[in-house]
């Protein structure tokens, strides 16, 4: 083993240099799926500056409530929901971790834990002794204190469990004796059940825990949050459950955003952060295109007051004012139902019970980014991904079904509200990797993203890798000619099952494109032509034919002026001249344009040879309808930087299995086992027609949109995260 490493070693050190900037995606096993990682091959900060995120920043400070903190210790926390991690940077899509976390959801559904808790009668503490505690919370454990930190822990959970003490690390040991009190279900709420933390806080029992116990688990939840950021291998730790994530989440939130004061022996509670929560919530409206920005503009800034007046404000809203929003899906659900309420027009659309609904409206609608709308619609240009939803996405024709005698029929239905897509999970192949019969070399090349072949030794594998002079650029498919456009949104209401919420509907859905070849001019051939370049070493695209250019076409052209100004200097004569010239060929040019033309002017579209150009007849489109049945997982193709990069000559023959977005029908294009590249680079709605194939077929892919990641790391990138389809874009 230790003579394949050094190979591997010098492998790698020979890539880092060559391959510099390159996408790297490393695997691992965290104990119940394949996890994954992404980082710059050989790339080095101090030489190169800070590596670009895999994410797009959220364009307002709140919208990062959706996610948890990623610190030392807090690990675990993310295992609360999938969204808690960034989203991929383009609309609808994961990013490579987050392709991990979906595997992990998958994988841990059904998983039974076993869960040791505490039982007995906590030591009794009156509220105002709870709110000075929670005032000071906020503080360093230092390891001098630790005897100290105990006794006043002592005083809010009683002795901890002595059989259990470790004498070596006794935060440990504090943080043991916590979760075993807070996993206590007879005492405490799991906070992901509730509809609102608010009105759990403040409500009396049945509707609420009432504020006293509410404070006590907060105060508890802290005091574990301080512990587990100091404790080795906190995430290790048993007892770190749903309930106890999402406390420590709460804990947080009401620590930084929540005041509490006691008022003639009662407690008030006072939001710190409804000035910005307010703000977000504008800006989510404007970014997402909300067609009642207005609305709720004017009723978020007065919102608060209006509670503290005593006026009535939904318990969703103050939530959202009060910052007390779990993270997630919770959070998108929150967000969404407040922009509702602070519309007065579109209130009446009331909530939902389902976190994955979405919400149509007259003109337009909104998707949650885990659904499959949102993942094919992801694809058009005017859409964001923001705070877990997708949108504005356009208009839906909602049609319902009705059985007649021999056949069903469809009749159109306006619907507008919360709507839900029926669709099943797309399959994820070899969900448990460490069970199977790689050997340990196998495995050592395969969470390096290296593939041995059938025959082959891992030691064969890394003498033809270590061989620099066979790693070339890789071949990339021409642009598509084929622009497909989406014609339309199709829902079809079905019934609703036994027990669901009528809030909501359910639907399947459908998307129809027009499938058409762009009609081009004829190219230049070749050897006909030659790219300019800029000063700044960018293509021009100006092609220059081989016969003489006429002084029309040379002072015309975009980029003479700049290869004079960069010969001659910034010479404000030379460009006067240049600009009086030009306008003048280009007004005289304009009135040829607009006389009639007659038999004198001759033909008016030649070739470089004279002869009239026959435009080609454009054929008709082609319908075609995708139905969304599946849901599988779109990543974006993660950044890599200095590129185009190289891939070995071995690998060249796979990065040939190219189709056309036109040809995805053919039925033996959706065998799995072999990658699978589709090229929809030829504009317009190519994009969600191939996200809109997956849909159809349960294909994960990764897509890779415009020069963000090369074709080597794109390719790359989507085979070591084990997805079969590569989308071009």
């Amino acid at each position: 083993m230790e003579n394949l490493l050094d190979l591997l070693a010098v492998v790698e050190q020979r890539l880092a240099k060559l391959n510099y900037g390159a996408a790297n995606i490393a695997a691992s096993y965290n104990g119940v799926s394949s996890s994954f990682s992404w980082s710059l091959l050989g790339w080095d900060a101090k030489r190169s500056g800070p590596a670009p995120l895999e994410w797009v920043p959220a364009p307002h400070p709140i919208f990062e409530d959706i996610h948890v903190e990623r610190s030392k210790g807090l690990e675990r926390m993310r295992e609360l929901d999938v969204e808690v991690n960034p989203p991929g940077r383009l609309p609808g899509t994961s990013t490579v971790e987050g392709m991990g976390w979906e595997r992990f959801e998958t994988a841990a559904s059904g998983r039974r834990v076993t869960v040791f808790y505490s039982q007995g009668v906590l030591p009794p503490v009156n509220g105002p002794e709870l709110v000075r505690r929670l005032q000071l919370v906020k503080r360093p454990l230092e390891p001098e204190n630790d005897q100290q930190e105990a006794d006043a822990l002592k005083e809010l959970i009683g002795q901890g469990s002595a059989a259990l003490f470790d004498w070596e690390n006794p935060y440990n040991s504090q943080a043991g004796d916590l979760l075993r009190v807070l996993n206590r279900e007879d005492l405490f709420e799991d906070f992901t059940l509730s509809d609102s933390l608010y009105l759990l806080a403040i409500a009396p029992p049945p509707d609420g825990m009432g504020i006293h116990l509410f404070l006590l688990q907060v105060l508890l939840s802290y005091e574990l949050y301080l512990r587990l950021k100091i404790c080795d291998n906190a995430a290790s730790f048993p007892g770190l459950t749903q309930q106890v994530n999402a406390t420590l989440v709460v804990a947080q939130r009401w620590v930084d955003n929540v005041s509490v004061e006691v008022r003639n022996s009662h407690l008030k509670v006072y939001s710190n952060v409804h000035k910005e929560q307010v703000s977000g919530l504008i800006s989510f409206c404007e970014s997402m295109g909300w067609p009642c920005t207005d609305e709720v503009r004017e009723f978020a800034m007065t919102a608060y007051a209006n509670h503290l007046d005593g006026q009535r404000v939904d318990v969703h809203f103050l939530d959202f004012l009060f910052g007390l929003v779990l993270p997630g899906r919770w959070y998108a659900w929150k967000i969404m139902c407040a922009a509702l309420y602070a519309s007065p027009s579109l209130r009446r659309h009331g909530t939902t019970p389902y976190f994955e609904a979405g919400l149509v409206l007259e003109n337009m609608s909104y998707w949650r980014r885990r659904t499959p709308l949102a993942k094919a619609l992801g694809g058009l240009k005017s859409t964001k991904g923001i705070a877990g939803w997708v949108g504005p996405c356009p208009a839906i024709r909602t049609v319902s079904s009705a059985v007649g005698d021999a056949e069903v029929k469809y009749a159109e239905q306006e619907w507008t509200g919360w709507i839900r897509i029926k669709a099943l999970p797309a399959e994820f192949p070899s969900l448990n990797p460490a069970v199977d019969e790689r050997t340990d070399d196998e495995h050592e090349l395969q969470d390096r993203g290296l593939r041995v072949r059938d025959g082959e030794t891992p030691r064969e594998l890394l003498r033809d890798l270590a061989d620099m002079t066979k790693w070339m650029l890789a071949p990339v498919p021409p642009k598509s000619k084929c622009a497909p456009k989406l014609k339309e949104v199709r829902l079809r209401l079905v019934p609703l099952e036994d027990g669901e919420d009528t809030t909501s509907q359910q639907a399947e859905t459908s998307l129809v494109f027009e499938v058409e070849d762009r009609v081009e001019e004829e190219p230049i051939a070749p050897e006909q032509s030659t790219l300019r370049k800029s000063r700044n070493g960018k293509a021009s695209g100006y092609a220059t034919p081989a016969t003489p250019l006429t002084s029309s076409e040379i002072l015309t052209s975009s980029d003479y002026f700049e290869q004079m100004q960069a010969k001659f200097g910034e010479s404000g004569s030379l460009k006067r001249s240049f600009d009086l010239e030009r306008a003048m060929i280009q007004r005289r040019n304009s009135e040829a344009r607009e006389r009639p033309r007659t038999p004198a002017d001759g033909p008016s579209s030649t070739t470089s040879n004279g002869k009239v150009r026959e435009q080609p007849a454009r054929p008709p489109p082609t319908i075609v309808e995708y139905p969304l049945t599946c849901n599988p997982v779109i990543v974006s193709a993660p950044p890599c930087v200095s590129g185009p990069h190289l891939a070995h000559s071995r690998e060249h023959e796979r990065y040939r299995r190219v189709v056309d977005v036109k040809d995805l029908q053919k039925e033996e294009l959706t065998a799995p086992g072999k990658m699978l590249i589709i090229n929809a680079t030829g504009g317009r709605d190519a994009e969600v027609l191939a996200r809109a194939w997956c849909c159809s077929k349960g294909r994960h892919a990764v897509i890779s949109r415009g020069e963000t990641t090369c074709m080597t790391c794109a390719f790359n990138a989507t085979e070591h995260i084990e997805v079969e389809v590569l989308i071009l874009c």
